[in-house]
């Protein structure tokens, strides 16, 4: 949710900040060369922010998945070690049985 929050954020400032920066234009008293120099720095300068706000999605979404792969390890883990111990209190020969959820996700990951 809070992903989402501050992608919408994101966008809201993006749209106001290109609104403001046309209201400025329209009603600055400036010369062609300077407006000119003007929107190239405002280009650059939201192009850099713009990689900057990927970089950040782009650790995050790998932070997100080095946590459900942790996850995934863990759940298999006691998963295994429940399965061995029921085999053992068990004291028969029957194969223990694994989630079928979790053999999937170990067949995708």
């Amino acid at each position: 949710m809070a992903e989402r929050n501050s992608n919408s954020t994101f966008a809201i400032s993006l749209v106001a900040g290109t609104a403001g920066m046309l209201l400025a234009l329209l009603f600055a008293p400036r010369s062609g060369r300077e407006t000119r120099q003007r929107i190239g720095m405002a280009t650059t300068n939201a192009k850099d922010r713009a990689s900057d706000n990927m970089e950040d999605l782009r650790a995050n979404a790998e932070d997100g998945l080095q946590r459900a792969r942790d996850i995934k390890d863990r759940l298999s883990a006691t998963i295994k070690a429940r399965d061995k111990q029921s085999e053992a209190h068990n004291n028969n020969n029957q194969s223990s049985v694994r989630s079928p959820i979790l053999t999937s996700w170990d067949e995708e990951v």
